[in-house]
């Protein structure tokens, strides 16, 4: 039986020659729906675009960072106030007593911030006054060297979101270098 459409099956019996019919209507409300694509912005407010309910009713929510809805129940509302990171979003939509959900992650990368290669590596704000922040999903030994390679700070991190504090040094250029037994990768940081 197709989503969201009913069979209807007839039994019949015959007896000598009596005939009874029994009509059973077998309803199928079972239906999936798409919250749409996880995507990343440069802009803290973004279009979410997830199945139009048609004949339901739909409502997002959030689910991890943050986020103001423009109207929730609309399947194309626009979000604004994301978080720097990701921010995921449910849609729920109801048919018929039934419901379905689907999630979207929709990660801020606002354009002050470095991304290192796609591993979920955030830093910023870069420039920075001398205190900026670090978001990671793994566990990484962090090293801060100024220009003629001095550490001037070191830190183990083990995910989520750091502050990194070098408002004690010169303004200049400084090496933020992440390392763990997957990845070494450096981003350059401005104190101004």
């Amino acid at each position: 039986i197709p989503a969201l459409s009913a069979t209807t099956l007839t039994w019949s019996i015959e007896y000598e020659g009596c005939t009874d019919d029994v009509e059973v209507t077998i309803t199928n409300n079972e239906f999936y729906v798409s919250a749409g694509n996880d995507d990343v912005t440069s802009t803290n407010s973004y279009q979410l675009n997830g199945d139009d309910p048609l004949t339901g009713t739909g409502i997002w929510t959030v689910v991890g960072g943050s986020g103001s809805f423009v109207d929730a129940s609309l399947y194309n509302t626009v979000v604004n106030d994301l978080n720097v990171g990701a921010n995921d979003f449910r849609w729920t939509v109801s048919i018929n007593g039934c419901s379905s959900q689907d999630d979207v992650t929709i990660t801020y990368v606002p354009d002050n911030i470095d991304v290192v290669d796609g591993n979920n590596i955030l830093v910023y704000p870069n420039p920075t006054n001398g205190i900026f922040n670090i978001e990671t999903d793994e566990s990484y030994d962090v090293v801060v060297t100024d220009v003629t390679g001095k550490v001037v700070k070191y830190l183990v991190v083990d995910g989520g979101q750091s502050k990194i504090d070098i408002t004690q040094q010169a303004s200049g250029i400084y090496f933020v270098n992440f390392s763990n037994d997957k990845i070494n990768k450096t981003i350059t940081v401005i104190k101004k």
